[in-house]
Formats: C-alpha cells, sequence, structure tokens
C-alpha cells in the first residue's frame, strides 16, 4: 500500500492515461470535421472517469491535470480553430 508518496510506475500510469486520453481527444476532434465540428461522442472522458474510479485517491489531481493538458495539446495538434504557433509565441525584442 502507498503511504502518501507517488512512486515512479505511479507517474508512469499518469502518463500513459494522459496519453490514451490525447490519442482519444485527437481522434475525437479530427471526427468533428465530418459532423460540422460538433463532437457527438467525447470517448476521452471515458478515460479521465475510469482512472479516476480505478486509481488510489491520491493520483486524482494529478489524472485531473495531465488530462486538462492533454486535452489542450490535442487541440493545438488537431483542431482547425486553435490559434497558430505564431500567435502563441512571444515577442523578442532584440537588443541594441
Amino acid at each position: 500500500m502507498h503511504r502518501g508518496s507517488l512512486f515512479r510506475t505511479d507517474l508512469l500510469v499518469v502518463a500513459a492515461i494522459a496519453f490514451t486520453y490525447f490519442l482519444c481527444a485527437a481522434g475525437a476532434i479530427a471526427f468533428t470535421r465530418l459532423s460540422g465540428n460538433v463532437a457527438l461522442l467525447w470517448i476521452a472522458n471515458g478515460v479521465l472517469v475510469a482512472a479516476l474510479l480505478t486509481r488510489p485517491a491520491t493520483e486524482r489531481p494529478l489524472h485531473i491535470a495531465s488530462c486538462f493538458g492533454a486535452s489542450v495539446a490535442a487541440t493545438l495538434a488537431v483542431s482547425p480553430y486553435a490559434p497558430s504557433r505564431r500567435c502563441l509565441a512571444l515577442p523578442i525584442s532584440p537588443k541594441r
């Protein structure tokens, strides 16, 4: 049993769940192009709910945060409405 700390294998599980969430979210976003940009089924939430119900409570904040990041990454990677990389870049002024 865990003593309140997360082990390396627990963090690998969190990363694997976030990656699976990313793949499901990217797939759902890609398929929205076929239905007028409306996601009729967001299967990625099933991955997160399953993780929240089956994994220890100490991991829940990590799952929520990592899946939020995975959702943002999937939106930026796949969505036609995502801001371009130019909008996300920080302006750098040259030194004079």
